[in-house]
């Protein structure tokens, strides 16, 4: 099995199980609805929504990235967007970058997955790695989240 094989299964099982830690990204979500996913019942903490628009934003930076934009960290609105539209259309939006992001990487050989990022001090594998984690680590906040709202 070749290294994005591997990653991609690491992006899926992360974002949408089945995981053997417990439920994954989108597993969390199955029974969000709006309100829920608005509500802060933690301070200082992002809401639900917030952390799908943090997610989808970096999966999209990664797409642009893939494509030929430049590398850069991003920062303020751009790392966590505002709450606009339907909640409806900010999952959708999620579960497409997600499957665009897995559609590029078949894209990357094995030897390509290796090289540096542009503008990067790291590898593409490291980056994807890194979405799957930071998938997971905010399916943990969601679930804390949602238990905080009574869920």
């Amino acid at each position: 099995m070749g290294e994005s094989t591997r990653i991609k299964r690491a992006l899926e099982t992360a974002f949408s199980g089945p995981s053997w830690h417990g439920p994954s990204f989108m597993e969390n979500l199955r029974d969000v609805g709006e309100i829920k996913a608005r509500a802060k019942p933690l301070a200082n903490a992002h809401s639900i929504w917030e952390i799908v628009n943090h997610l989808t934003a970096w999966q999209v930076f990664t797409l642009r990235v893939i494509d030929g934009a430049p590398y850069a960290t991003l920062q303020g609105d751009a790392d966590w967007p505002p709450i606009s539209g339907s909640w409806e259309s900010a999952v959708a939006g999620l579960e497409s970058s997600h499957a665009t992001l897995l559609a590029k990487i078949d894209q990357f050989s094995d030897d390509k997955i290796k090289e540096n990022v542009p503008g990067a001090d790291y590898p593409w594998r490291t980056l994807f790695r890194g979405i799957a984690s930071h998938s997971l680590y905010h399916a943990g906040q969601i679930g804390l989240l949602k238990r905080a709202c009574g869920a």
